[in-house]
């Protein structure tokens, strides 16, 4: 039985803030209704939460817009509403509109030409994927309903590559719980990453904000046949027949590895966000079925996507495969927990990482996230986790047994695990260990502080604050400390 007691305490406290922050704007006389961010993990049921909003919204004679940046997100919040009981109309082409209705399910991008044929002006407004909020036709809708609550939910609202905070559209947070505390829960599965050895000239190719070049650099590089047939190999030899979803950097590249695995007797489809909505149906049915054991995708499944709600019965994903590197934060999150649904057999998620996005972030989905609007803080982990000696899997111990397979993880262990000896061949993939992990967070953390400590020059601090990408500010206020404590030398 999964425990979901966190969704109306995420909404109590949500409307906490709201009355807090109206009473603020309300000093200050701003004329406008507050604005809030409502964050809550991937796979945490962020639909079904809005649902719940939504309805209390109606029961107070509310009208209530929902917005998305995709079409099935759309769709899938429209299946989820139904299944709420809620009525509603869609601000979308191609879809019903009823002007009358007092509830909304819309794209951003039709809202502008549609929101003058409304009878009523809405009371509140959820955004979807609301990290998005800063851009101009999110803005457009803050501006034009100024009468109007706005919500954007968000499982990652910080720590944008373009490092536009979320502070310029919102007037506080709300946080929902710690991924860690779902999987006690139940509400979200275990993991194991594995993490393979990408060609080294995959991470010289620099990663930035709009990198379309970047994106095809790295598309070169993973449709090399020997990375192809390593991929296809790895899931053939450990996940074979477990529903997957593999990411790339494009659709070419992406097109070549669904070819290459049903040459391998691995039946996987292909989705990009130009896949017709029948098809991309037709598609998750057959996953469902057993008929496919996947697809391949690139740009469409990072955000938001819910296989079960695209076949219309229950499927969950086993197995993501990572074959794209991202300077996304939030990006590498989404993706990542794709396999994070709950199981039936309580079975782990899978994270293939076949180009080494850890090795680029240094982070696993069970780290402790404290998201704000201006950027994420993780926070060091008490409890260590040790390698069970005898499936090898990473886990915290539950009084010494390993939670995936019951063993004894003191037989044969003396400290932190070490991983046997694992037969080496070409992109073998590797688990990510806990204890190596958090021991290297330490390590990293103390070497920044002597590092910074040993800087006694102005120049010095600020070329160092360039370096790491810091603002202006941290420079500015460490010199200030310096000179205060007599450590700066002219």
């Amino acid at each position: 039985m999964i425990d979901r007691s966190y969704q109306p305490l995420l909404i109590s406290q949500a409307r906490e803030k709201l009355r807090t922050i109206s009473a603020d704007l309300a000093a200050r006389g701003v004329k406008r209704k507050p604005r809030l961010m409502v964050q809550s993990p991937c796979g945490s049921g962020k639909t079904r939460i809005a649902g719940m909003i939504v309805n209390s919204a109606l029961t107070n004679g509310g009208r209530v817009l929902f917005l998305a940046h995709r079409s099935f997100l759309a769709e899938q919040t429209a299946l989820t509403f139904k299944d709420m009981g809620i009525a509603h109309s869609f601000m979308a082409a191609g879809r019903p509109f009823n002007p009358c209705a007092k509830v909304h399910v819309g794209m951003i991008g039709s809202v502008k030409s549609r929101a003058p044929k409304l009878k009523h002006r809405p009371t509140l407004i959820l955004i979807d994927e609301g990290h998005r909020g800063v851009a101009a036709t999110y803005r457009w809708v803050s501006d034009h309903y100024p009468d109007a609550t706005i919500m954007y939910l968000s499982a990652t609202p910080s720590d944008r590559t373009d490092g536009v905070g979320l502070g310029e559209v919102c007037d506080d947070i709300v946080l929902g719980p710690q991924v860690g505390d779902l999987i006690k829960l139940g509400a979200l599965s275990d993991f194991r990453w594995m993490r393979g050895q990408p060609p080294e000239d995959l991470h010289n190719v620099k990663m930035r904000v709009g990198g379309d070049d970047a994106l095809e650099k790295q598309g070169d590089i993973m449709s090399r046949a020997v990375i192809v047939g390593s991929v296809v190999e790895n899931y053939v030899r450990h996940f074979m027949g477990k529903k997957a979803i593999y990411f790339f950097p494009n659709i070419a590249t992406g097109k070549k590895y669904a070819e290459a695995f049903c040459a391998a007797g691995v039946p996987m489809a292909w989705m990009d966000k130009d896949t017709p909505e029948w098809e991309r149906k037709r598609i998750a049915r057959q996953i469902a079925d057993g008929k496919l054991y996947g697809f391949c995708n690139a740009f469409i499944a990072g955000e938001g996507f819910d296989l079960a709600a695209q076949a219309g019965k229950d499927v969950t994903i086993e197995v993501v495969g990572l074959c794209r590197l991202t300077a996304s934060f939030p990006l590498l999150v989404q993706m990542a927990m794709r396999s994070m649904r709950p199981k039936a057999d309580g079975a782990p998620g899978i994270i293939a990482d076949h180009v080494d996005c850890y090795g680029s972030f240094e982070w696993l989905p069970d780290d402790e996230i404290e998201w704000t609007l201006a950027g994420a803080v993780r926070k060091p982990r008490e409890v260590k986790a040790v390698q069970c000696p005898h499936c090898l899997a990473t886990s915290v111990p539950e009084k010494h047994k390993c939670k995936h397979c019951g063993g004894d993880v003191r037989e044969g262990v003396k400290g932190p695990a070490t991983r046997r000896e694992i037969e080496e061949v070409a992109g073998e993939l590797a688990e990510v260990e806990r204890a190596a992990h958090d021991a290297a967070k330490e390590a990293a953390v103390l070497d920044r502080k002597r590092t910074i400590a040993s800087l006694n020059r102005a120049e010095e601090i600020i070329a160092y604050g360039k370096a790491k990408g810091y603002k202006d500010g941290w420079a500015k206020k460490l010199i200030e400390v310096k000179r205060e404590r007599g450590r700066l030398v002219a």
